[in-house]
């Protein structure tokens, strides 16, 4: 157990649905348990499950895809895996070292009993089509209604999707999602802003990821940076396309001082808390330090003040941004 100070109050929780409760942090284990970022040693990934657990984080998002990740969670916190909620995604699943994708029913099944099986519970709280097309939705017998019979059958408490782009989201709520998890951050809130009015009206639950921005916006590269070919932002941005995003990252500075957080990290995290529609935040750090960092400053509402979130539209557009 960690010899570091517990937070003085619990971690907020928000609701969806039918009252479905979430703390409003989640640990997100793609990054660590990918090595997407660098390799984080099986001693750090289960030092971050454990610092969460005490920290009052009581959501974990995790993947079949995303290495040991679930596995991870039931061999750290034991017992205590019953006590927090699992977000586990389906349809996407490695079969003799190959990626395999579908989302019949069968296949969603068998995803969904491994899943149970290596996080050792007998339901989980949430699963989410693990990037699906939009064409997945508008196929019969599969995608969302294959989830739903699962929910039926006391597998899951809600279904829904995971999703990177508008046209995915929108696909996933015409079809009835009850939950979507997709990015939002300072540097990427267009598309939540197409569908923000209807999350709101059907109390859809909403898992924002990447609220860094894949660790940009946590303002600590320079413009000289280049990332390690282990590192999957080498493949995301171009030299040139990452100094145009660290521009983007230096005009929204002024956060800091006018709110005098810690860090541009903490800001980037408390403008997605500042979001009503967003039932948790999925968090990705490599550290337990910076685990600590983003939840001992998370804050209370309004998290970000008027004056701060005013002045954002003008100096995004007069970044670039």
């Amino acid at each position: 157990m960690s010899s570091t100070p517990e937070v003085e109050a619990p971690i907020r929780r928000r609701t969806f649905g039918d009252g479905l409760a979430f703390t409003e942090l989640t640990l997100g284990l793609f990054g660590p348990s990918t090595g997407a970022y660098g390799e984080v040693s099986h001693e750090g990934r289960a030092a971050l499950v454990e610092r969460a657990f005490e920290l009052g984080v009581r959501c974990f998002d995790v993947a079949p895809l995303w290495g040991d990740s679930e596995t991870l969670v039931a061999e750290v916190l034991g017992a205590r895996v019953n006590d927090v909620a699992i977000v586990t995604r389906a349809g996407r699943r490695l079969v003799d070292g190959a990626l395999d994708v579908g989302f019949s029913l069968d296949a969603l099944r068998q995803d969904l009993e491994a899943s149970l099986r290596r996080v050792g519970r007998s339901q989980v709280d949430v699963v989410l089509l693990h990037a699906p097309m939009p064409i997945a939705f508008r196929r019969r017998g599969e995608a969302l209604d294959a989830l739903r019979v699962l929910k039926e059958e006391g597998l899951v408490r809600a279904v829904g999707a995971s999703v990177s782009s508008a046209a995915q989201a929108q696909a996933a709520l015409d079809a009835g999602t009850e939950v979507l998890a997709m990015p939002l951050n300072l540097l990427a809130a267009d598309e939540f802003e197409s569908i923000r009015g209807e999350l709101a009206h059907r109390k859809i639950g909403f898992f924002a990821t990447s609220p860094l921005l894949h660790g940009l916006l946590a303002d600590k590269l320079t413009f000289s940076h280049a990332f390690g070919p282990e590192d999957h932002r080498s493949l995301r941005w171009t030299r040139e396309s990452l100094r145009v995003r660290l521009r983007h990252v230096a005009a929204l500075r002024y956060l800091v001082g006018q709110d005098t957080l810690p860090s541009m990290a903490v800001a980037s995290l408390r403008y997605v808390l500042a979001q009503p529609e967003v039932t948790s935040v999925c968090l990705g750090p490599r550290t337990v330090e910076q685990l600590d960092e983003l939840v001992r400053n998370a804050g209370a509402p309004p998290y970000l003040s008027e004056t701060a979130l005013a002045r954002l539209p003008q100096i995004l557009a007069a970044a670039g941004a």
